[in-house]
């Protein structure tokens, strides 16, 4: 009778398989979670770029109807309402997709701080809206200086840890909401400075 020989993978070649393996997984996961979290970022910095071109054209359409609005009034800003208007100066507004409204719309005219009337809060946000059609799942701040978007930060809910910016892209995933909002208005001064 044959000795039959039992075909199969010892313990040390199991071992130096699984040790393998664990090598591979070791660096293909970090990085795939990586690559997972940075296309979440660039879905946020695609997003506030929209929102940024859409409150940049609102802006504008609010900067020629004040406009026109000086001129009839005998050139004499002094009659312009500033809770009801963008005028020149500095403006913040954010809107929340789980309130659905905008939660802070506030405006610094001729250094005052001014809190924007809520008819135009409502009705800057709905004009912005109409453009960007993803503000039932995205949180989003913009900063406008002078009738010019200057910045737009934004995520998806308020709670997400993954932001995105526009005009300054964020590349990095885990960086947190004061460095994203100091960069991207540091990024309009810097340009600014650069151009004197």
């Amino acid at each position: 009778m044959k000795n039959k020989k039992l075909k199969g993978f010892t313990l040390i070649e199991f071992i130096v398989v699984l040790a393998i393996i664990g090598v591979i997984l070791g660096i293909l996961v970090p990085n795939w979670i990586y690559m997972v979290q940075k296309n979440r970022v660039q879905d946020q910095n695609a997003r506030a770029r929209v929102v940024y071109n859409a409150a940049q054209t609102i802006i504008q359409e609010y900067r020629f109807e004040e406009r026109h609005d000086i001129n009839a009034a005998n050139s004499d800003p002094s009659k312009i309402d500033a809770t009801k208007t963008v005028t020149p100066g500095e403006m913040e507004f954010i809107w929340d997709c789980k309130l659905k409204t905008m939660t802070l719309c506030e405006g610094v005219y001729n250094g005052t701080s001014v809190t924007k009337d809520t008819a135009f809060a409502n009705e800057l946000a709905r004009k912005i809206n109409n453009i960007f059609a993803g503000e039932a799942e995205t949180t989003y701040r913009v900063y406008v200086n002078n009738y010019i978007v200057e910045a737009v930060i934004c995520r998806s809910g308020n709670n997400d840890k993954y932001l995105g910016a526009y005009p300054d892209k964020f590349d990095e995933p885990n960086r947190s909401v004061d460095t994203l909002e100091t960069v991207a208005l540091n990024n309009h001064n810097h340009d600014q400075s650069d151009n004197t």
